[in-house]
């Protein structure tokens, strides 16, 4: 995020794949920046049938705004892909996809 910040860029993306050991999630699952507020993520059993456990936290609000609220379904090892923008001397989340 550093690197952004002392960029030229206006935009740049962010790719992750939550992590399926020792305590990440091994099938697919749900994904959610809410609005100013915390990023939920839903691990769901192998075979997708429920959840099986989730992680939380607003530690990312310390280096980016979050405008809006996004939500999406993620198969198994898919990454989420995050868009950033530099707006008003600020980084925001511009989307979530």
């Amino acid at each position: 995020m550093a690197a952004f910040r002392r960029s030229d860029a206006k935009t740049t993306s962010i790719r992750h794949i939550p992590a399926a050991r020792p305590d990440g999630c091994q099938g697919a699952y749900t994904v959610q920046f809410t609005a100013n507020s915390a990023l939920v993520i839903w691990c769901k059993k192998p075979d997708g049938s429920e959840v099986q456990s989730s992680h939380t936290t607003t530690y990312h609000l310390r280096f980016v705004a979050v405008p809006r609220t996004y939500k999406l379904d993620k198969d198994a090892a898919e990454a989420t892909i995050i868009d950033l923008a530099k707006e008003n001397g600020r980084v925001v989340v511009t989307a979530v996809r």
